[in-house]
């Protein structure tokens, strides 16, 4: 099958497309997702199509351009194409859920990337009579990414666990949910269908925060502060940052995302064929490595 897929020069995207070749004809759409002319050259012949481009970032300008009015002319294009769609959102959409919810919990979203993943998804849906469309709602990826780097040498630096860390803080590891989104490219479900991917346990937060210490050799229990100071330091970091131009991970908006309960139930991707196949001390472990490993490698050697 001819697949185009954009994002796929993102992190999840380079893991999808290693996942992927062999089985398929993949194209990486490379122009710009508001461009109409270069979405319709780019679905020439295209068979399929997985939308993963998406802006992360919830202070960009171009935040609900890129993921609302991007995803909406990715979709026109597809509908006058007549191009089957697999779009990855996320479980955002659904808002904190301390209970384990499935796809059918009423939206929910609370940030400005999550208003706007709602807003794309309810989009895909609207096309789901011309063409057939897939939403895959992923949780929290965790991989070698700029994110979790950030984190881990934060946690490295010695910053503490905040509050008691008991709220439910589900991951899936990158390599899991190209998985997932192979089970689903592979097997085609009927148009307009939901599936979540997540890891079948949650940890705490307070766990993950141990394990990565463990991975960095930092054995003993972690300080913890209060969440109001917390919020103090990311009001001083955010400041500071706006002086520096340097970005900051400990911000406002990230410790209450941290502090989110994040409970999924994954059972009616399960039931399709998918199964999980990295437990989140494993996917720590590896991602902590491969973070840790690339530091060392020396720049000569990466030339090369």
């Amino acid at each position: 099958m001819k697949i185009l897929i954009t994002g796929a020069n993102g992190f999840i995207g380079r893991f999808l497309v290693r996942r992927l070749q062999g089985r398929h004809l993949l194209r990486a759409f490379e122009g710009n997702i508001l461009d109409e002319k270069a979405i319709k050259t780019a679905l020439n012949g295209t068979e399929y199509v997985i939308h993963l481009a998406a802006e992360l970032d919830e202070d960009s300008p171009t935040l609900w351009k890129t993921n609302v009015e991007g995803t909406q002319k990715l979709v026109n294009a597809c509908v006058q194409n007549h191009v089957p769609l697999l779009f990855l959102s996320s479980t955002g959409v659904l808002g904190e859920t301390i209970q384990p919810v499935d796809e059918n919990a009423r939206l929910n979203p609370q940030t400005p990337y999550e208003q706007s993943k709602a807003a794309a998804e309810k989009i895909v849906l609207a096309a789901q009579e011309s063409i057939p469309v897939v939403l895959l709602r992923s949780t929290l990826v965790i991989g070698p990414n700029e994110w979790w780097n950030q984190i881990i040498h934060t946690i490295q630096k010695g910053f503490p666990l905040i509050g008691e860390g008991k709220n439910a803080f589900q991951l899936i590891y990158v390599e899991d949910l190209v998985n997932a989104i192979a089970v689903l490219v592979e097997k085609m479900p009927d148009s307009g269908e939901i599936f979540i991917a997540a890891e079948e346990k949650p940890l705490s937060l307070r766990e993950v925060h141990t394990l990565i210490r463990k991975e960095l050799g930092l054995f003993k229990p972690a300080a913890r502060v209060p969440v109001w100071a917390a919020y103090l330091v990311a009001l001083f970091e955010q400041t500071k940052s706006l002086f520096s131009g340097k970005k900051t991970i400990i911000r406002i908006p990230h410790i209450r995302r941290l502090l989110r309960n994040r409970n999924y139930s994954s059972a009616k991707l399960r039931a399709w064929g998918w199964k999980q196949q990295f437990t989140t001390p494993q996917a720590i472990r590896l991602t902590v490595q491969e973070i840790t490993e690339k530091e060392k490698t020396p720049k000569t050697a990466l030339r090369a």
